[in-house]
């Protein structure tokens, strides 16, 4: 799991599946003040993002920068012939007011 920063979040993606339908992921998402774990699915055959086992309290805007950084993923692999998805994503963002 990633670990904390000091503002914002750091987002940590490591895939646990490649299916023909759908890839999963194990999300953790550190904040400063906390650690989330959970699941993200991606649709193989249009690219839809949704999250398994994350609290209600995630902020939105968190689960919008992991939706947008996976599908920047899936638009990528879709312009690959036999292109897949990464295994392993991190990145910080800065978080919202």
């Amino acid at each position: 799991m990633p670990r904390a920063p000091s503002h914002g979040v750091r987002i940590g993606l490591e895939r646990l599946a490649l299916g023909s339908e759908r890839v999963t992921y194990a999300l953790g998402l550190a904040f400063p003040e906390a650690t989330l774990e959970g699941k993200v699915l991606v649709e193989l055959v249009d690219g839809r993002v949704s999250f398994e086992g994350l609290p209600e309290s995630t902020p939105e805007w968190a689960r919008t920068q992991v939706a947008s950084l996976l599908r920047a993923a899936w638009v990528a692999r879709t312009k690959e012939p036999g292109g897949t998805l990464p295994r392993r994503i991190e990145r910080w963002r800065p978080g919202r007011a």
